[in-house]
């Protein structure tokens, strides 16, 4: 398992941002209509709230992160919810540790032919390389990245199981 995803702490933290957004939007609003110098106070704290709001809906959706990750014999494995998507492991070229901003991220490179389609929630790890290449997770050697082990046990997975090449140069 290269990643799984604690809904109840997510929930949890959207719970507590969309309280946050809701006190500062309530304090704005209350600040704006009040008039005179607490006006501009008013319109940060509503604008601070909405934000905090908006953040809370994203939390909540967990756009463009799967619900779990995982390395099979048969492939890449990638769940959001109740779908599942399995990249076979005949369709694997490699994989690959990539640097992106200062940290590593574990890509895979396959063959979009030989693959099946790709639902949306698994075409948001695409990366900028192309159809055929997917981030899977970002690894690195400071918090709140720091997981150089894990980037090591995909490795010895890929390599046991003759998942693909180890290519830390592509990408």
């Amino acid at each position: 398992m290269l990643h799984q995803r604690n809904r109840r702490g997510g929930a949890a933290g959207a719970a507590v941002l969309a309280l946050l957004g809701a006190l500062f939007a309530a304090a704005g609003a209350v600040m704006a209509s009040q008039g005179g110098s607490t006006v501009v106070a008013g319109v940060v704290a509503l604008v601070f709230g909405a934000a905090l709001l908006a953040l809370a809906g994203l939390a909540l959706r967990g756009r463009g992160v799967p619900d779990r990750l995982a390395l099979t014999p048969d492939g890449v494995r990638v769940s959001r919810g109740d779908e599942t998507f399995l990249l076979p492991a005949a369709a694997i070229r490699s994989f690959g540790m990539v640097p992106v901003k200062g940290v590593r991220a574990l890509d895979v490179r396959f063959d979009p032919a030989a693959a099946p389609a790709v639902p949306a929630h698994v075409a948001r790890l695409r990366t900028a390389a192309g159809p055929g290449e997917l981030r899977l997770i970002v690894v690195g050697e400071r918090p709140p990245f720091a997981s150089p082990a894990l980037a090591e046990r995909a490795h010895e997975y890929v390599a046991r199981h003759g998942l693909g090449d180890w290519d830390d140069a592509a990408g």
